[in-house]
């Protein structure tokens, strides 16, 4: 993401352990952790 860069797009990041998340959005939306659903295995 180019923070210099002005849009009409809402950037939201989050650290959760060794993962790194950032959303891009046109409306505005925190990335927190309880808002990450983690999935263990996948079939």
């Amino acid at each position: 993401v180019d923070s210099t860069y002005h849009s009409s797009l809402s950037v939201s990041h989050c650290q959760l352990e060794n993962l790194s998340l950032a959303i891009c959005t046109p409306t505005p939306f925190t990335l927190t952790a309880d808002s990450v659903q983690w999935i263990d295995s996948v079939n």
